[in-house]
């Protein structure tokens, strides 16, 4: 840093006007700064506020070389910023920490059997017969007295799993399980202990382990060393943990996450980017755009699908690591027909990774229940853990076995957090547990460890405030750099700090993959495709909109609102415009019931900058966001729909924001738009009347007189709702 100029001193007080590093002006947030020269009155004075362009940057400490001034620490302004993003193409508003944390519930940690606290939520009141460490599968005996028997009354074997890709699950020859310590040479195996007492041989425990098996990769190793040498040659090649988290907003992060947030951004300097916006509505995009650069819908135009189905030679992000010699894995929670790759498409004819999770998570059979904590789509347990620790065990097992060659390991998780918006409070330990252990036991030093969601919330009634609606479209991104990082690439490093208040998407961290990958760590992007992202190592424009990379308007997380009110006339018709498109879409589908407007819940109305405001008013453009009923069935469905002159148009999707259960059993919407939309004709008690909609309208003169209220929802409203 060059340059911190004050201009004025208050007794051991300096405010601040700006701030620049190398001559460029600083808008992101750093711990830890030096200075060259410091020009102002007083040794170690304190400053109040440092601004740059984008309002509110916060530098921690702010160190001198000897030379000049040291001040001693620099404190942001008293008031937290308005904005996560104030920049010339984006403007996202914060939210006070008290309003986000209102959403709030009550702590919970995950506790297992061992583990002397009273626990909140468990997969299994019991120990675990058998547990895995490292090639070894460990018996403890003494454990059955947890299950009500004596250690002569009880027989325990195991099988090997097939975890060959086309092997099917299909489990070996049962194998006596005998000694303490059992040396396991295969990837998964499920082990089943029996009741012996008086012969009886009932099945009373059963539990699958997976391994992490170096010999799979010691062809990998030798020609890893015979092209590049020792591995801690070179570190620039950095190892790869992407760790997910279904569900799970930014804002959300901080509110039922606190102790993993805390811990990765204080202890292990992470930089948390504040402006990732999702490109997507759900799971699928988001995660297909940061895996592959494309939506599933542009792969299927690529030409890169095997018999027109299968993923094989598509560009997901694994393949430039193996590439270069990477060692590779993949794991996620829900498999078959909801999983990431399997849904749309047919995943791939050939195994695609290294070491694949799928085959032990198919044959885990027994599942223990959730005492007094229900609200799963999808059981989140095998035995006495959770689905979401296997998989983490499985990535710290990855990273302990290969120290000497560089790995790259995306692990999915979604079983916890899909459905509730609390929920999220007990992946806090699990994840919490993952990066401790990582740090405490020195995997970190080569590693970039990206820790991701792929959206908020979606349904549910925090949907349905204007926090819910925000932070839906801002899930979170953390990485985790090595120490040396920064000091080695200080170019690149500047840029991320910088790019954590820039506008950022999913496709920008497919391209920083790529290049981590080829260990390029330039500052100057290699000819861009606009549209398609950038690397992270590079500056992202201060004047980027949510266009320049690819996400649509309606996910943009940059439009400031106002909110207007629900009887004005051109709120009205703009909900009735998105009821009709929703009966057009449903026009393939006789067996569902017409849908008729029956109210409007909520409605906000963008407040367009002078920039983007045309001289003409015919040429103006009003934006629309409603939130409507619809009866039969009473849907809740959200609409952004736009108005230019005296026509109204639907912009993408609408989109429902409550459950919808049984309401379409009769239609098959492997989509599933349609089903969100549908209410079958067999649920419908009575004819619904074509009677007008009893709806008070406002009619205006003016373009925006009183379709207005008085509440400005935006960067300026410090306790907006929705409700």
């Amino acid at each position: 840093m060059n340059w911190v100029t004050a201009n004025r001193e208050t007794a051991n007080r300096v405010t601040v006007d700006w701030v620049t590093v190398d001559g460029v002006n600083v808008d992101g947030v750093t711990d830890e700064v030096t200075v060259d020269r410091v020009t102002g009155p007083g040794n170690g004075v304190t400053v109040n506020r440092v601004t740059g362009p984008g309002k509110g940057v916060t530098v921690n400490r702010v160190t001198g070389p000897g030379k000049g001034v040291t001040v001693d620490r620099v404190t942001g302004p008293d008031e937290p910023s308005k904005f996560l993003i104030n920049t010339s193409g984006c403007i996202i508003p914060d939210f006070p920490i008290s309003e986000i944390l209102r959403a709030r519930r009550k702590p919970m940690t995950v506790q297992y059997p061992s583990n002397s606290l009273e626990p909140d939520f468990f997969c299994s009141t019991k120990e675990r017969m058998t547990e895995q460490e490292g090639q070894y599968l460990l018996l403890h005996t003494n454990r059955s007295t947890q299950y009500n028997l004596t250690e002569d009354s009880i027989k325990c074997a195991y099988q090997l799993i097939d975890t060959s890709f086309k092997g099917g699950s299909k489990l070996g020859t049962s194998i006596d399980l005998e000694a303490e310590r059992t040396l396991v040479l295969a990837e998964g195996v499920q082990v089943t202990c029996y009741n012996t007492t008086h012969k009886n041989n009932s099945i009373f425990y059963q539990e699958t382990h997976t391994f992490i098996q170096p010999a799979r990769v010691e062809k990998k190793r030798e020609q890893f060393k015979a092209r590049f040498g020792n591995r801690h040659a070179h570190r620039e090649k950095l190892n790869v943990l992407l760790i997910g988290t279904d569900a799970v907003s930014r804002f959300n992060l901080i509110r039922s996450m606190p102790n993993v947030y805390h811990y990765v951004t204080h202890t292990l300097g992470a930089l948390d980017f504040k402006g990732y916006n999702k490109i997507g509505e759900n799971s699928e995009p988001n995660i297909y755009n940061f895996m592959t650069g494309y939506f599933a819908e542009e792969i299927n135009k690529l030409g890169c699908l095997k018999e027109g189905k299968y993923l094989d030679d598509c560009p997901i992000v694994w393949k430039y690591f193996a590439k270069e010699g990477y060692v590779t894995a993949f794991g996620e929670d829900i498999i078959g027909y909801w999983g990431i790759f399997t849904h749309t498409h047919k995943f791939t004819l050939e195994q695609p990774v290294d070491y694949l999770l799928t085959s032990t998570y198919r044959q885990s059979k027994k599942h223990h229940g959730v005492p007094g904590f229900g609200g799963f789509n999808w059981n989140p347990c095998i035995g006495s853990k959770t689905k979401m620790r296997i998989m983490h065990d499985h990535a710290f097992d990855l990273a302990k076995e290969m120290r000497d060659i560089p790995y790259f390991g995306f692990y999915w998780s979604a079983t916890l957090t899909h459905d509730s918006l609390g929920n999220a409070r007990i992946a806090d330990t699990e994840l919490m547990s993952l990066m401790t252990r990582l740090h405490d036991n020195d995997l970190l030093n080569n590693t970039a460890v990206f820790l991701i969601s792929d959206h908020g919330l979606r349904f549910g009634s925090f949907r349905h405030t204007y926090l819910g609606m925000i932070e839906e479209k801002l899930p979170f991104l953390l990485a985790v750099f090595p120490p040396w990082f920064k000091k080695t690439y200080p170019d690149a490093w500047r840029n991320l700090v910088i790019n954590t208040r820039r506008l950022t998407s999913n496709r920008d961290l497919y391209q920083t993959l790529r290049h981590v990958a080829e260990a390029d760590y330039s500052t100057s992007d290699r000819s861009p495709t606009p549209g398609r992202g950038q690397s992270l190592f590079v500056e992202v424009p201060y004047t980027r909109i949510c266009a320049d990379v690819g996400i649509p308007e309606r996910h943009c997380a940059c439009e400031q609102y106002k909110s207007a009110n629900t009887t004005d006339a051109r709120v009205v018709e703009a909900a009735r415009v998105a009821t009709k498109q929703v009966n057009l879409n449903l026009q393939p589908y006789p067996q569902c019931a017409t849908l008729q407007l029956d109210k409007v819940l909520n409605a906000r109305m963008v407040l367009p900058t002078s920039s983007m405001t045309p001289k003409n008013p015919i040429h103006r453009v009003f934006t629309f966001l409603v939130e409507f009923q619809t009866l039969p069935g009473g849907a809740m469905l959200e609409a952004m729909v736009k108005q230019t002159h005296k026509t109204f148009n639907v912009v993408g999707q609408v989109v429902r924001t409550n459950r919808y259960g049984n309401q379409s059993h009769c239609i098959d919407d492997k989509l599933l738009v349609f089903r969100t939309y549908c209410y079958c004709k067999d649920l419908l008690p009575l004819p619904i009347s074509n009677a007008s909609i009893p709806l008070q309208i406002t009619n205006t003169k003016n373009e925006t007189e009183g379709i207005l209220g008085n509440t400005t929802h935006g960067p300026n409203d410090k306790h907006s709702t929705r409700v």
